[in-house]
């Protein structure tokens, strides 16, 4: 109720200008790139709507293993901080062990060949795992927006006992009986299997890929 979700990435409206943000370094930044945006926000302003928004590279990118993750997370906060009025931030943490073999596979997906032990070691050696030390990250939200203001959640417990309502609960959402009735409690996107990321490094290795 009363909350304007602004859901870029199905109806791409403001992508341009929230990958804007997310990814232009301050040598290049430039406030005009992102009048729409402030546009949208002074009308939501008027209205007394509230926005919500979600996209895991608001906390910088965790897809590149030749420099360290979270380069990016310093500027972006900082740029929220100034573009958003009186923001709260929602953090969602996932076990590390579960969230680093995850983005494994990934990389397996992508056209990689190593085995986990040496992609492990590869990663660490260019500060690409940081992205998981979580205390520093959210020690940094803290100073930026106030611990009042920063919400920290488990991605398992999503998935353990009507944990979806209670984070919405806990957020003082407003949800609608008929909406309680559509919301899914099944994990979506989920990651391959063990065995066909192993096929997938054999194929990896005999296309070969870059």
């Amino acid at each position: 109720k009363n909350i304007n979700y602004l859901g870029f990435y199905d109806s791409k409206y403001l992508i341009e200008e929230i990958r804007y943000i997310q990814t232009c370094s301050e040598l290049f930044y430039k406030k005009e790139k992102i009048v729409n945006l402030e546009s949208f926000l002074k009308k939501s302003k008027k209205k007394k709507e509230d926005i919500l928004i979600s996209s895991e590279a608001f906390s910088g990118s965790i897809s590149t293993s030749l420099i360290g993750s979270c380069t990016q997370i310093e500027m972006i906060s900082k740029r929220i901080k100034k573009i958003f009025d009186d923001p709260c931030i929602i953090i969602f943490l996932r076990n590390q062990r579960d969230a680093i073999y995850s983005l494994y596979k990934d990389d397996i997906q992508l056209g990689h060949t190593m085995s986990f032990n040496k992609w492990f070691k590869e990663r660490k050696k260019n500060n690409a795992l940081n992205y998981f030390l979580y205390y520093e990250i959210i020690k940094h939200y803290h100073e930026i927006f106030g611990k009042n203001n920063v919400k920290v959640f488990f991605y398992e417990e999503l998935f353990a006992n009507n944990g979806v309502m209670k984070f919405l609960k806990s957020l003082n959402f407003n949800i609608k009986n008929e909406h309680q009735k559509i919301i899914s409690f099944e994990k979506t996107n989920e990651s391959q299997s063990d065995f066909v990321i192993k096929l997938s490094r054999f194929i990896n290795r005999l296309i070969p890929t870059k």
